[in-house]
């Protein structure tokens, strides 16, 4: 199923870069534009009037998400407008690194500098996009963005699990002992929450699948769901609680020892999953009895 090809490939890309080591430096090419733009603006009056037209292009890139133009307008729009909107002084700074060095000395040198000139535009385009994903219209539209979300969700919670384990692993290997043992008994419990949020995520994404002849017509889903949506819970609880006991058991024995993690989104996920589960399948409990009464 295309679903899991692209939960494989999310995986292995974080894997691959745990090892490489590139996110130690995740803003890296947001930097290198800036200094492109920089030295390009520093070339010459050319170069100059071609450094703001790119700067331009680049802070109005956020607007596309406004297409197509007879579309229904909505607040994701209004997301999408204010991410244009702070994106011209974030381009700006990033091409001008040193209007952030004189307010902030200490992030001059490190990811910091990036990081919080990033998040604004970050964290409106993915409002705007979860927005998008969300608004009204058509059922079976709405009901494949939704499915296009969870497998985005599935992609992530892929990723983001094989980068924690080959990255923890990768640490711990050169102390050995404790440390390694340690990060490798962590690493299985994350495993196990992400194998068990990738089941629920999926399973939603059949009930979504299902839901398109009828939002009450697909009992069978919604009960999958339910179970598997409580076994998210327990094996979340459980392994954040087996984790955190190792640590304790290791504690002064190993430098991963602290390292404690509850997954708090794995969590509100599944109760979200159950509560949309039990509310199907009640409706769809309801809809049977009415029909035998019609």
């Amino acid at each position: 199923m295309k679903r899991w090809f692209f939960t494989c490939a999310a995986a292995l890309a974080g894997a691959a870069l745990a090892l490489t080591g590139l996110p130690a430096q995740p803003f890296s090419p947001l930097g290198w534009i800036g200094g492109g733009l920089r030295a390009l603006s520093l070339s010459g009056a050319a170069g100059n009037a071609s450094a703001w037209a790119l700067w331009a292009v680049l802070s109005l890139l956020p607007l596309l998400g406004l297409l197509p133009k007879g579309r229904r307008r909505g607040a994701a729009d209004v997301f999408f407008v204010l991410a244009a909107v702070c994106s011209f002084p974030m381009w700006y700074c990033l091409a001008n690194p040193g209007l952030v060095a004189t307010r902030l000395p200490e992030a001059a040198a490190t990811p910091l500098e990036r990081l919080l000139l990033t998040v604004p535009v970050a964290a409106l385009l993915c409002g705007a996009a979860a927005l998008r994903c969300t608004e009204g219209g058509a059922t079976r539209a709405f009901l494949r963005r939704t499915r296009g979300l969870l497998v985005c969700f599935m992609a992530l919670e892929a990723g983001a699990a094989a980068f924690t384990l080959v990255s923890g692993l990768r640490a711990a290997i050169s102390e050995g002992g404790a440390s390694l043992a340690l990060a490798a008994f962590q690493g299985l419990c994350a495993l196990a929450v992400c194998a068990a949020a990738l089941a629920t995520f999926s399973s939603a994404a059949d009930l979504a699948r299902a839901m398109e002849g009828g939002w009450f017509s697909a009992e069978a889903e919604a009960a999958r769901l339910a179970r598997l949506a409580r076994l998210q819970l327990a094996v979340t609880c459980g392994s954040a609680a087996l984790s955190s006991l190792a640590g304790l058991l290791c504690l002064g024995r190993a430098s991963f020892a602290l390292t404690w993690d509850l997954p708090l989104t794995e969590l509100l996920a599944a109760l979200a999953c159950a509560l949309l589960a039990r509310f199907v399948a009640e409706g769809a409990r309801v809809k049977r009895e009415n029909d035998e009464f019609v």
